[in-house]
C-alpha cells in the first residue's frame, strides 16, 4: 500500500470513529431525534442545529447564569471546559424529553441553543 493509501485509510477510520461517537452522544435510545431536529433558535426561529451539534450535557448556574460543560468525549474536537450560555440562546419553557440539559454548540459559533434539564 502506498503512503497516500495508508493516509486515506487512517482518515476514513478516523471519520467513522468520530461519526460513531456523534451518533451515540445525541440520543442514547434514538427516539428523541425528532425533538432535537425541532429545536429553534430563540428570536430567529432558525434551526438550532443538525443532530451532530446537539448533546446532553452537564450544566450549572454560575454567577453570570447558565454554564455548560463541553467535553472531548461529547464534542470530540474540544477540551474539557465550562462555557457560559448567552441568555439570548436559552430556549425557555420547552419540554425536554431527555431530562438532561441540552446544548447545541460548534467550535466556530459557540452555544447556538440551550434547553434546561429537569430540575432547572
Amino acid at each position: 500500500m502506498t503512503d497516500a493509501g495508508r493516509l486515506l485509510s487512517v482518515l476514513v477510520i478516523t471519520l467513522v470513529v468520530v461519526l460513531g461517537v456523534h451518533g451515540v452522544a445525541i440520543s442514547h435510545d434514538g427516539h428523541n431525534a425528532e425533538w432535537f431536529k425541532s429545536l429553534k433558535q430563540p428570536g430567529t426561529g432558525a434551526s438550532c442545529c443538525d443532530l451532530s451539534d446537539c448533546r446532553e450535557v452537564r450544566s450549572r448556574v454560575g454567577a453570570e447564569g447558565y454554564e455548560v460543560f463541553i467535553t472531548s468525549p461529547t464534542f470530540p474536537i474540544m477540551v474539557d471546559e465550562w462555557v457560559k450560555v448567552p441568555t439570548e440562546r436559552i430556549i425557555r419553557g420547552r419540554e425536554n424529553p431527555t431530562g438532561s440539559a441540552v446544548v447545541c454548540w460548534t467550535p466556530h459559533r459557540g452555544v447556538i441553543c440551550f434547553v434546561e434539564g429537569a430540575g432547572a
